[in-house]
């Protein structure tokens, strides 16, 4: 059996268990983290790393026809929002500690 794009599911499910080893791998650093600042900080560098290689992907596929371009920009979007926030929630953390 494959995938609707001819990749044999066998070969998909490794990619996946792949992608979640790594994204495991970058939750437990985020873990390591030692201060509140510090994780809101790297997590938005993460979720923004991760909408630029969204950005990239909807731009690499924009000559496609169908949804993809489409569902990479708007969870791009999404994901900036987030980092937004975490980066907004670094800044108070900061402006606390030095009161």
């Amino acid at each position: 059996m494959s995938d609707p794009d001819g990749t044999p599911r066998s070969v998909v499910a490794l990619y996946q268990q792949l992608a979640a080893e790594r994204a495991g791998a970058a939750r437990a650093a985020l873990a390591r983290e030692r201060t509140v600042e510090g994780l809101f900080a790297h997590s938005a560098a993460a979720l923004e790393d991760a909408a630029g290689a969204l950005l990239h992907a909807a731009a690499t596929f924009i000559a496609l026809d169908g949804p993809l371009p489409g569902l990479f920009a708007e969870q791009a979007g999404a994901l900036l929002a987030v980092a937004a926030r975490f980066e907004e929630a670094a800044d108070l953390t900061r402006a606390r500690q030095s009161d």
